[in-house]
């Protein structure tokens, strides 16, 4: 009977301590609120969109929810959709061609890796969808040691951020300058939270 008691109270305590942790905490990757990404024609990884050369656009829809979720299904389109054509002639590269192309073998690509761009540090991308990046916005890439938790080398791969850089090419203009800002501040607001959550102590990660 005190065994069955003890057990019953253990119970009780772990699943309030459950139900503590999850009002105290939010997972990262709760936060994730990207719009679905086509690429001509293709469904990509989300962060595809912060890796191609705007100036090789030849057109971009946005699509609300509403319309997206009609199209793309309801688990797809929940956050809207981004749909791009990009002109014939650009060089579009995936995951592990970008790889190749800075000589890592395919057994030294893990999972997981960041991508690096422009103000924001990183965001992490292990998507099963395939990731594109316009060849002329890749500008390196590296393997940061390991994942202190994980054990695993963490791969980075480093964009070309155009905007504000002293250059003839990042101050012209193009049509589609307006929906790339809106499109490009859902990744601002997503890395701000992310970098809060981050900070703060303490935190549970995965």
């Amino acid at each position: 009977m005190k065994k069955a008691m003890y057990l019953l109270i253990t119970m009780v305590i772990c699943a309030a301590n459950a139900l503590a942790q999850k009002a105290a905490f939010t997972r990262v990757d709760a936060l994730d609120q990207r719009p679905l990404v086509v690429v001509n024609g293709k469904i990509v990884d989300a962060l595809s969109f912060l890796a191609l050369d705007k100036y090789d656009f030849e057109s971009i829809k946005i699509l609300p929810a509403a319309d997206a979720i009609k199209k793309y299904g309801a688990d797809d389109g929940r956050y809207g959709a981004v749909q791009i054509r990009m002109i014939k002639t650009t060089q579009l590269l995936n995951w592990a061609q970008v790889a190749r192309r800075f000589y890592f073998m395919p057994e030294q690509i893990p999972a997981q890796a960041r991508l690096f761009y422009g103000y924001f540090g990183g965001l992490t991308f292990c998507d099963t969808r395939l990731f594109v990046a316009s060849a002329s916005k890749v500008s390196g890439m590296f393997v940061h040691a390991k994942y202190p938790d994980r054990g695993m080398p963490m791969m980075g791969l480093g964009v070309r951020y155009d905007e504000g850089a002293n250059t003839n090419k990042s101050l012209k203009t193009t049509p589609f300058d307006e929906d790339i800002k809106k499109t490009k501040q859902i990744f601002d607001d997503e890395s701000e939270k992310r970098v809060e959550i981050m900070n703060a102590k303490p935190r549970i990660e995965g």
